[in-house]
């Protein structure tokens, strides 16, 4: 989707929001709520604008505005090599081109300290889970690192036709590593399983205010809020499709061994607690996102310092964490280059007024 066409759809979002505010549908804190994640889509003076009557008697939002998770950058949409997120906000090391990682070949990556407790995607809520999946899933939608818009991936579009309904239009081309196909009935199955409070999905805060999903046809679902719902795009770059049909026949236990998505990447192995080997998925629907290593080997290795060790004797390609005190070290080692990135996440400090945590 291009850049143009991400606007457009933005612009559509947020017309609809005034919209239901001029019709009584929607109160002004909702509408401001709306504001806050919008903004940057629109004009803001048109917004504020719609401000002007009063609608305090409708009915309120709710706590719809929550903030939205961090972390779940996905690849911008030219973005080549999947593995471009396993790079740390403080500094990542990546080997040099030309050293032991070529097109086509193994490409070795340090991934953490610590194995993923499991494979099922929806049973998990880590920042090494998240970058893992994106390699093996795809989501419903993703963040363009460019524009910092959530742009449709698995989704073709979406559209708030309802201030308590998104409608979401699918791609009809894609198929999960098994062979299965991506439809309707995969988007409601996966929400239904998140939002089962006996599933006890890691992911189930993520959802709670999902209603339901009703199926429209094949390639079209309508999703149900509890309340209008602005963030509801924001939900959808760290939400993994998963095939239906295998589920339901494998079950849970096997799930958390063997993902299965239609990612860029195919599982291959799960050595716990040292590796997990992928291999590219040559099927891919997405001819614009080639994966430029045949196979991907993931390793799990405790200590920053052996981390780095690994990376300078020549052993992985890549490590994700590099301390910002031995930045310099590894870029004058000629061994390695470190590399930083953004991410969406902000750290602060507070005040206990409350005096909770003290005596």
């Amino acid at each position: 989707m291009s850049q143009r066409d991400t606007q457009d759809l933005n612009d559509k979002i947020y017309a609809n929001w005034q919209r239901f505010y001029r019709e009584g549908r929607i109160n002004r804190r909702t509408l401001m709520q709306a504001m806050m994640v919008w903004a940057g889509a629109a004009s803001v003076g048109g917004l504020l604008a719609a401000c002007g009557g009063s609608a305090e008697n409708t009915p309120s939002g709710g706590g719809a505005a929550t903030a939205p998770s961090g972390g779940a950058t996905a690849p911008a949409g030219g973005a080549t090599a999947p593995t471009g997120g396993a790079t740390a906000p403080a500094g990542g090391a990546t080997a040099p081109t030309g050293g032991a990682a070529t097109e086509g070949g193994m490409l070795r990556v340090i991934l953490d300290q610590n194995d993923l407790p499991t494979m099922d995607p929806h049973m998990h809520n880590l920042r090494t889970g998240i970058i893992f999946f994106y390699h093996t899933h795809d989501n419903l939608g993703v963040r363009n690192r460019e524009t910092n818009q959530i742009e449709p991936w698995l989704a073709e579009s979406w559209e708030n036709i309802e201030p308590t309904v998104w409608e979401m239009k699918l791609r009809s081309d894609v198929k999960f590593h098994n062979g299965d196909p991506f439809t309707a009935a995969t988007v409601k199955w996966n929400w239904d399983r998140v939002t089962n409070p006996d599933q006890k999905s890691q992911q189930m805060g993520n959802h709670s205010q999902i209603a339901g999903v009703d199926i429209v046809d094949d390639y079209t679902v309508h999703v149900k809020t509890k309340a209008p719902y602005p963030i509801f795009t924001e939900r959808l770059q760290n939400f993994q499709m998963i095939p239906e049909k295998l589920a339901q026949e494998k079950g849970d236990a096997w799930l958390a061994e063997n993902p299965v998505g239609s990612g860029p990447y195919k599982f291959v192995e799960w050595k716990h607690g040292q590796s997990i080997t992928l291999t590219r998925n040559d099927d891919y629907w997405n001819k614009d996102v080639r994966a430029p290593y045949k196979d991907l080997t993931i390793r799990f290795v405790p200590g920053v310092p052996t981390q780095l060790a690994e990376l300078l004797a020549g052993n992985v390609d890549i490590i994700r964490v590099v301390p910002y005190d031995q930045m310099k070290a590894v870029e004058d080692s000629g061994v390695a280059m470190p590399i930083t990135q953004a991410i969406l996440r902000v750290g602060y400090t507070r005040l206990d007024a409350m005096g909770r945590s003290g005596p």
